[in-house]
């Protein structure tokens, strides 16, 4: 085996220094993830994903949903809410001031500074916005 020519950069050796992620808004241009308040979020996410065949598709593959009625949705929204792992967030549209779906952060492994994004789901009217390219972003 021949030695590479390629530059390679200083052993990252593996830290717990980059610390876990925040219960805090992450604020973007266009939508601010903000830590799941169930109370707060159930009206609005209830309604953009409820009362019609098509809204609710958001649900297709996803573990959970639709949900019976707001109040289900609301203690599914209460267990999200003490969760660390996944740690879920609603997203916030500034444009029309509503929430609009949530993504979560999870499988969280802190000391190789890794973790994934799941629970992914937006109401209709956001889907094919900059809202999903911002919450990935943020």
């Amino acid at each position: 085996m021949t030695e590479s020519t390629l530059p390679v950069g200083d052993i990252v050796e593996p830290s717990t220094q980059g610390g876990l992620p925040r219960r805090i808004d992450y604020v973007g241009r266009f939508i601010t993830l903000s830590p799941v308040n169930p109370q707060a979020d159930v009206e609005q996410l209830f309604a953009g994903t409820h009362g019609s065949a098509l809204k609710e598709q958001v649900w297709t593959y996803m573990g959970y949903g639709p949900f019976e009625s707001e109040g289900h949705m609301l203690g599914w929204l209460k267990e999200s809410a003490e969760s660390d792992d996944p740690l879920f967030f609603a997203v916030h549209d500034h444009v029309t001031r509503r929430r609009v779906g949530m993504a979560s952060f999870l499988n969280i492994a802190n000391d190789m500074r890794r973790l994934e994004l799941g629970h992914i789901w937006y109401a209709l009217d956001a889907q094919g916005t900059q809202a999903n390219t911002e919450a990935a972003y943020l």
